[in-house]
């Protein structure tokens, strides 16, 4: 058996955790940024770019510490429940597990030591952020509805006027720009990291 397969087969341990628990901190607080801005409708519509961007140094900086299968996954649950409990709706913890867990599966692929697998995981595992927006299609009647409630009607009118059907292909567009984005400043601001843990 290789080294690369010794990793992905490894058991899970004490220091992953450590690990895990630290990181997953930080990637919430780097979420969490944008969703103080969503009293903008502007900026509610950017929030998955703007989560991606944000989340970039910290799931690049993890990935450089990630050598098992799970720890990823386990991020996912973790991200998922935090964004639960604060009132994020069931449709970003069922996300963020299935995205977590499908990225976790990219990253393994390329040994968690592949640049490209390493960024499609981390575009992958961001798409949870989506959740946060779907409620705008999805049950957009009631979304609006609940949002005018709360905002009032300038706000829900203006949102109204951001989010037509294809706007969700564009959010979803721009997410991908922000996990490039994001990406490639992780990378930057972290190459000795890389460098030392062999991602290519």
């Amino acid at each position: 058996m290789t080294a690369a397969a010794d990793q992905q087969t490894a058991r899970i341990g004490v220091r992953d955790l450590i690990t895990l628990g630290v990181f997953t901190a930080l990637y919430v607080v780097a979420a969490f940024i944008p969703g103080m801005l969503g009293f903008v409708p502007i900026l509610l519509v950017a929030m998955p770019f703007l989560i991606a961007v944000l989340t970039g140094i910290p799931f690049m900086l993890f990935a450089t510490r990630v050598h098992t299968f799970g720890l990823v996954s386990l991020m996912g649950v973790f991200v998922g429940l935090v964004m639960f409990l604060i009132g994020e709706g069931w449709p970003s913890l069922v996300l963020s597990v299935v995205f977590g867990v499908i990225a976790d599966l990219i990253m393994r692929a390329g040994g968690y030591r592949s640049w490209p697998a390493t960024l499609a995981g981390f575009g992958v595992f961001t798409a949870w952020s989506m959740a946060t927006m779907l409620p705008i299609w999805v049950a957009r009647d009631s979304f609006l509805a609940n949002q005018r409630a709360k905002m009032g009607d300038d706000y829900v009118d203006r949102l109204a006027e951001l989010t037509p059907s294809w706007a969700f292909w564009a959010v979803l567009a721009s997410m991908v720009v922000g996990v490039l984005i994001g990406g490639a400043l992780g990378r930057a601001t972290l190459r000795k990291h890389f460098v030392r843990a062999g991602i290519a």
